[in-house]
């Protein structure tokens, strides 16, 4: 004979096991094809030496691409205040050598010359100028 709860009396109920998350506390992809404006404004206000739409840009791209459950978080907007917050401002790309964005194509140039691409024909047009640098 079953309570009105549905269970059998003398049975306890089905417990959830330890460590099992609900699907919606898994989290989600990044499925936003455009910067929603409430973040477009928290990160004009947060930092504003960034450029929003240049790291949404960074932002969307990276995480379109990551594969697998890292690709998939329970909180984008909270991701994507994060990721402003660590993004380097243009004042700190900079430094007395040439900056990161040298050190970033020089990279760039070595794993594409590494990959068989040996001439500077072969490279992006931003690249090529860093072909001959190291």
């Amino acid at each position: 004979m079953r309570h009105e709860s549905g269970i059998e009396p003398g049975s306890e109920p089905v417990k959830q096991r330890a460590g099992k998350k609900s699907p919606s506390a898994n989290g989600s992809r990044l499925t936003l094809s455009t910067l929603p404006v409430e973040w477009d404004t928290w990160a004009r206000t947060e930092r504003p030496d960034l450029d929003p739409q240049r790291t949404w840009a960074l932002f969307a791209d990276y995480w379109t691409a990551k594969p697998g459950a890292s690709g998939c978080k329970a909180d984008w907007f909270a991701t994507w205040r994060n990721w402003v917050r660590r993004e380097q401002g243009q004042a700190s790309r900079t430094n007395r050598t040439g900056g990161q964005r040298h050190a970033a194509a020089s990279e760039f140039v070595a794993k594409d010359y590494t990959r068989g691409a040996t001439r500077p024909e072969d490279l992006p047009d931003w690249a090529r100028d860093y072909a001959g640098s190291g």
